[in-house]
């Protein structure tokens, strides 16, 4: 059949080929990764939940054994409360308008860090 052809369509006919293996080994390729993350992901998932049901657990019992007083600035407005890998983030905002996330620690109440947001037109 290929001596029957001439040199174009013969050339043709190869990148043809050539185009089809590819495409295979390119299908085949995503599959395998796709299955590599998927299997990585959950194992990944898993011990996530793991750790976040061990930090909610810690924080319950942490909350419930003491009650705790964190030291915020005066004027400050608490607008929301997270619980983050055993500890609490407490999102506040003041007069001024500035935003900011205190990091503490609810076993002492200590504030361990903290991240602001200065309003617009700010310097």
């Amino acid at each position: 059949m290929l001596q029957d052809l001439d040199k174009n369509a013969r050339r043709a006919l190869i990148a043809l080929i050539v185009m089809g293996i590819v495409i295979i080994a390119g299908f085949v390729w995503v599959g395998i990764e796709i299955a590599r993350r998927t299997s990585s992901i959950a194992a990944d998932f898993t011990a996530n939940l793991i750790t976040e049901e061990v930090a909610e657990e810690q924080v319950a019992q942490s909350t419930v054994n003491a009650p705790f007083l964190a030291e915020l600035p005066s004027g400050t407005r608490i607008r929301s409360i997270a619980p983050v890998n055993g500890l609490l983030a407490i999102h506040t905002d003041n007069a001024q308008g500035y935003d900011r996330i205190y990091i503490i620690r609810p076993e002492t109440g200590e504030i361990i860090g903290n991240i602001g947001v200065a309003p617009q037109g700010a310097d």
